[in-house]
């Protein structure tokens, strides 16, 4: 039978510390949950928890009414401290096993003395009497004179390390308080004393009894005790509970949108949509709308922040009872709903009401967008059945978890949790017929073009701890520390639903409040106040997304609600547009570049060869001729103007509803003002040269004479035209003119920017993707081979429409990447594929004039296309720290791929780096509070230099240890990529891509095998054999030694092989994978390829000028010491660049080292006949013996053979190529977990250590 999780009168959760559904559960004493038995509370083996909680019920009634009358005797001024402790609360905590509580002590920790009234064993409980405010300091009072008694016990467990969960309690209110570094909003669960003991209400004090029992905390360390095993679960489980709730929230708009849709009386509305006059999309925009403003009374009125404060009891009354969107949720308990429409009749009045306000209901007048009649315009005069409103009420009102039905608290729903709900959204998008309205998924289109992945908070705060914190104990020292925090200005350039900027706000808004009050840990009421105060003044972000825009004004509004005062102006804060698009004005005084006019798809590559010799002729011309500085003049008169006027607005108060319509009136007079909009539109044109369409006889293009008339001349319609639709098609968008206070004119360097960018930026590389964009009309084109592929993309755009589509995405993403390439804004690009998160950094240190906080994909600090960043941070700027993840079982990203790796870097605009903070491999919550607390490595930027001069990548070093022993290895040898170190020649070279060269393949057996990465193992060119399958769908299987084969899924007849190749298809030489992983059992696999195959891209290839030179570069590439290096230095790739940066040895053929690296090198690698014939080259050195035209392969083909020789070798390049020690190589054998778990599920033993190992002692 299902149950549903019950609400509690008197106990109330706040922060999620410990959730509703818990609770309930505790209560219930579910066996499913741990802690729940009457052993786990120190009962007796035939007592029952509810015998031991009537006993502690009935002595603490009997306690609580003497207490009470005692009160009544107590003066009024009395704080009653020593009464409430004595005859109330210690007899309490008495009764909760906790015996006879010990005075506490002063206790210091990080330089801060705590006076806290008692403590039992790691929990601090701190007692007051009934008359102190909890969340107030009240001078005089003990316990509360220097802080608040809820601070000072937060403030306490937030510092201590050893203290995890505490109390403290007034005798009317008890609460239970964990440690809570994030810092953001209070975490506790409260005990109404007063209401469970007054109104003998025995069930709650049930949960009091079930959660405070001294057997909760008892525990010899604090992370082990029973409160944080359910703290543990209910987080958990709050993951899972946030997907479902994303369901409803889809089931929620499904709901509405049908709802409207079927009825009868909404003629306006359905001819809308029939005759185009409203959009399919336009309405679903309508319609989330709608959702977001359910939500927002939901978590307003669970807040108890919507209504007007100082309204009559009467008419809040009248609201509650009435009106309250809890109302409807308490009647979607109950019925199904009919057709009638009264439901939905009384909520849009409240919504319309909402806007201007309405004294009668106590109403306060919010004002913004979301209250505006025209958000929701096509809805608010429709009509809806109540059936329709109460299903949508009841998805956003309830979870299922198995057979239970949860309520969703909406009290604790924050930005995080719409993060998620935001994710999902974007991927949907809406259908209409037969009276329905459904959201279906659409790959390639709004999230796919947005790049978004909501953000957990963990990695959240961990980003604002090294970005805003250390800005905020700045700001906190300076004179007048109030306005200081308040001038800072925080940006994020691709906001999304708004999580880091309302995760910011928060931070910002309880130093500010502190400072306010002098209390560490100010009240929730004054860190409100404070937060409304933040969200109008420091915060700013841009999407390119319009319906991210609107959500992340939502969350921001949600989080700032004040009662009784609108919502905060955010117009001028959070804007649409693409952060990457747009003109500076640097850029637009240097002219149009040439490279403007490169042909990309659908341009006429002769049109354009035309148009950049015109402008460069323009160009020339206007040099050698006089120019006249009066339009100059002018416009710097006119930003200088619009910067005054946009600083007038920032500063003017927005906290009555009158104040906040002059405000938005006097912002839309801004933007609409010829000085502003002349301004825009320049912008607009310049940017618009990248994007235009070079055709002979098309539409007009601006080169460099027409752009020098603009800011003079009448602007030719065509042309006006023109840079309007483009401008809206790519949302253009200009910083300078966007924040015209935060960038003002006239000003540089520190005068101008924000304090702080942050962020999640898309990791999106700019290129179309063929597969994700024709899965939306056909999804089996992702498991197609090539021919399948190719059938589907060209029956597809036999359809003019997919065609043009097609075309139209392509085109976009070319222009895109031409004005990245060619506009002169991203002078740091790198090599390949232009990635999206590299041109927002560049960004954010253009934009900012102090700190640059980012999460980004690890090539950041790896790889070969970010080293011109790295270079510019080095010399430029000051590196703080990086900070790398990984993300096993995607732990802190869901929807990625485990094995991808990123980092969270943190730089100062202005300096030079010397020396920087990292840690590497953080795949755990533990391990990431570790780091924070300081247990990470000081990089000296000359290791950089020493380690990579060429590349200046950052290696993975988790210890001094790891460091030892990398300059240890580059010490012994030279990089392989330095030439005038000597050594044999060679030759890299990817030989055939498997995406562009698939016409290519063939399953001809004429042909040369073709290598995939997942045929080659180490030393083993056989390692697995195709079976069958297309695309994702292949299937593998690993060969047994012995009766190994070639295998290959497909060949290349030799008539298609590429001359460029030569004699390489037809020579041995090494390959090796280029798709790895640092967290994989090896990363660094490389084999001796046969003499007649063709490896693709995956399998990169190495020839030597000599073929015996294969062998130690065999032998040190397979090597767990050379492993341990590339571990510190990949992401996902085995560049040519990483190679080149390893310290290869360089021998020479009389080498003595060679002859006893080789027998063993070439006894694992020549296991089949392919390899005879290197086998007996080798033999002509004198390493081995030669072998007969007809006889076995000589490789080792037992398991135990092959570990011994492989032994043999890591030994030998440890201790005689690189010189380390048995201890080094102790430790750095240790560094590869899954081949220590592989081994001691197979042998009981880490076997390959100990083989090692034995081979490096037994070594002459």
């Amino acid at each position: 039978m299902s149950r549903s999780s019950r609400r509690f009168s008197a106990v109330r959760t706040d922060g999620g510390l410990l959730p509703q559904d818990i609770l309930s559960r505790i209560q219930s004493g579910d066996s499913t949950l741990p802690g729940t038995r009457a052993d786990t509370y120190n009962l007796g083996p035939h007592e029952r928890i509810g015998e031991a909680v009537n006993r502690s019920w009935n002595q603490l009634i009997a306690t609580w009414r003497v207490f009470r009358k005692n009160l009544e005797k107590e003066p009024e001024h009395s704080p009653a401290s020593g009464l409430t402790r004595d005859r109330w609360l210690l007899p309490l905590f008495k009764e909760l096993e906790y015996g006879r509580l010990p005075r506490g002590r002063a206790i210091k920790t990080e330089g801060r003395s705590f006076s806290i009234s008692h403590t039992w064993h790691n929990s601090p409980i701190h007692l007051l009497g009934c008359r102190v405010d909890l969340d107030r300091r009240q001078k005089g009072v003990a316990g509360a004179a220097q802080s608040s008694p809820h601070g000072l016990v937060q403030a306490f467990l937030n510092q201590s390390d050893k203290h995890l969960w505490g109390f403290v309690a007034n005798g009317y209110r008890l609460r239970l308080l964990r440690d809570h570094h994030s810092l953001t909003r209070q975490a506790y669960v409260e005990f109404d004393l007063q209401a469970i003991m007054d109104g003998e209400q025995y069930s709650e004090f049930l949960l009091l009894w079930l959660i405070c029992h001294q057997s909760r905390v008892e525990a010899e360390k604090s992370e082990d005790c029973w409160l944080e095993t359910w703290f543990g679960i209910s987080q958990d489980e709050g993951v899972r509970a946030l997907d479902k709730l994303r369901g409803g929230v889809e089931k929620a708009i499904e709901s509405l949108g049908t709802g409207f849709l079927n009825h009868q009386a909404n003629t306006r509305l359905k001819e809308a949509l029939q005759s185009g006059a409203l959009d399919k999309q336009e309405y679903y925009r309508q319609i989330l709308r709608l959702a977001y403003r359910l939500i927002f009374l939901f978590a307003a009125e669970e807040r108890e922040a919507l209504l007007n404060p100082n309204a009559p009891e009467e008419a809040r009354e009248r609201y509650r009872r009435y009106y309250a969107a809890g109302r409807l949720r308490e009647l979607a308990d109950k019925r199904r709903g009919g057709p009638h429409g009264d439901l939905w009749q009384g909520l849009a009045l409240i919504m319309n009401k909402l806007n201007n306000g309405y004294k009668d209901l106590a109403l306060p007048a919010l004002g913004s967008l979301l209250w505006n009649p025209e958000a929701c315009s096509y809805l608010m005069d429709a009509e809806c059945a109540n059936e329709h409103v109460l299903s949508a009420v009841r998805s956003l009102s309830h979870i299922q978890e198995g057979s239970t039905r949860l309520p969703v608290n909406w009290r604790n729903v924050g930005a995080d949790e719409l993060g998620s709900v935001y994710e999902s959204l974007l991927e949907l998008h809406p259908h209409i017929g037969f009276g329905n309205f459904k959201l279906a998924t659409e790959a390639g289109h709004e999230r796919k073009t947005t790049g978004s992945y909501y953000t957990s908070a963990t990695l959240v705060d961990c980003l604002l701890d090294t970005t805003l914190n250390p800005m905020l104990d700045e700001a906190c020292r300076k004179p007048n520390a109030e306005e200081a925090i308040l001038n800072l200005k925080i940006c994020d350039p691709a906001c999304g639903s708004g999580c880091f900027l309302v995760a910011a706000a928060r931070r910002i808004a309880r130093r500010l409040a502190a400072v306010r009050l002098g209390d560490d840990e100010p009240s929730p009421s004054d860190v409100q106040t404070a937060l409304r105060d933040v969200v109008g003044r420091c915060i700013f972000g841009v999407d390119l997304n319009p319906m991210a825009v609107e959500l992340c004004k939502v969350s921001l509004w949600m989080e700032a609600l004040e009662p009784g005062k609108p919502l905060s102006f955010l117009d001028s804060h959070i804007q649409c547009g693409n952060a990457l698009l747009g003109a500076t004005p640097a850029l637009m005084a240097g002219g149009i570049p040439d490279g403007a006019f490169d042909a990309i798809e659908g341009d006429d590559r002769k049109a354009a060869q035309a148009l950049k010799k015109q402008n460069r002729s323009e160009r020339k011309d206007l040099e050698a001729g006089q120019k006249t500085m009066l339009a100059d003049f002018d416009e710097a008169a006119e930003a200088a103007l619009v910067s005054k006027r946009a600083a007038d607005i920032e500063d003017a108060p927005d906290n009555r509803i009158k104040s906040l319509r002059i405000k938005e009136k006097n912002w839309k007079a801004l933007t609409e003002s010829h000085e502003f909009r002349d301004a825009w539109f320049r912008a607009d044109a310049w940017t618009s040269i990248f994007f235009a369409v070079k055709q002979t006889g098309g539409a007009p293009v601006i080169t460099e004479n027409l752009w020098n008339r603009l800011s003079r001349d009448a602007v030719p319609q065509a042309i006006r035209n023109s840079v309007c639709e483009l401008a809206e098609e790519y949302r253009f968008f200009h910083w300078q003119l966007a924040f015209p206070a935060v960038f003002p004119a006239g000003k540089s360097g520190s005068e101008v920017g924000f304090d702080a960018v942050i962020g999640n930026p898309p990791w999106d590389k700019l290129k179309p993707y063929m597969q994700e964009f024709f899965s939306e009309y056909n999804p089996d084109i992702r498991f197609q081979d090539l021919a399948g592929e190719r059938r589907m993309m060209a029956d597809l755009l036999e359809d003019d429409a997919t065609a043009a589509k097609w075309a139209r995405y392509r085109r976009n993403i070319y222009a895109q990447a031409l004005f990245i390439k060619k506009s002169g804004r991203y002078d740091k690009r790198g090599v390949g594929d232009i990635n999206l998160y590299q041109a927002f950094i560049e960004v954010a240190l253009t934009i900012t004039r102090g700190r640059a906080s980012q999460l980004v994909p690890a090539g950041f600090y790896n790889g070969v296309h970010c080293k011109p960043v790295r270079k510019d941070l080095f010399e430029n700027h000051q590196l703080e720290s990086i900070y790398g993840f990984d993300n096993p079982g995607g732990i802190w990203f869901e929807g990625i791929d485990s094995r991808f790796k990123f980092a969270i870097y943190s730089v100062i605009r202005f300096g030079r780096t010397r020396s920087f903070k990292t840690a590497f491999n953080i795949r755990s919550r533990p391990r990431l509070s570790s780091v924070m607390a300081g247990n990470c490595l000081s990089m000296p930027l000359s290791l950089v230099h020493d380690l990579s001069p060429e590349n200046l990548d950052i290696l993975e070093f988790e210890s001094p240890k790891d460091i030892e022993i990398a300059k240890k290895l580059y010490a012994r040898w030279p990089r392989l990529g330095s030439e005038e170190a000597g050594g044999s020649r060679y030759y890299q070279l990817r030989e055939i891509d498997m995406g562009n060269d698939r016409e290519l393949f063939s399953e001809n057996p004429d042909g040369l095998p073709l290598y995939q990465a997942r045929m080659l193992g180490q030393y083993d060119h056989c390692y697995k054999g195709y079976r069958s399958g297309r695309g994702r769908a292949t299937i593998w299987e690993k060969l047994d030694f012995g009766s190994k084969s070639i295998q290959p899924q497909w060949r290349v007849l030799k008539k298609n092989i590429s001359a460029r190749l030569g004699e390489r298809p037809f020579s041995y030489r090494a390959g090796y994978h280029d798709i790895t992983n640092p967290t994989n059992e090896r990363s660094f696999i490389a084999a001796l390829l046969p003499n007649a195959c063709i490896a693709g891209n995956t399998v990169p290839t190495i020839v030597f000028a000599e073929d015996w030179a294969l062998i130690p570069w065999l032998a040190t590439a397979n090597s767990f010491t050379m492993d341990f290096l590339v571990r510190k230095k990949i992401g996902l790739h085995v560049t040519f660049t990483v190679l080149n940066s390893l310290p290869f040895p360089r021998y020479k053929v009389e080498d003595s080292i060679l002859a006893r690296l080789a027998p063993l090198v070439l006894r694992l690698s020549c296991t089949t006949p392919e390899m005879n014939a290197y086998w007996n080259a080798m033999a002509s050195y004198g390493w081995v013996q030669p072998i007969g035209p007809n006889s076995e392969p000589p490789g080792l083909s037992r398991g135990e053979e092959r570990l011994n020789a492989r032994a043999a070798i890591d030994a030998i390049v440890a201790r005689d190529i690189y010189g380390l020690s048995e201890e080094e190589l102790f430790y750095l054998l240790d560094a590869f977990p899954l081949v220590r778990r592989r081994d001691e599920e197979k042998y009981g033993e880490y076997r390959t250590k100990k083989l090692i190992l034995e081979a490096y002692g037994g070594q002459e």
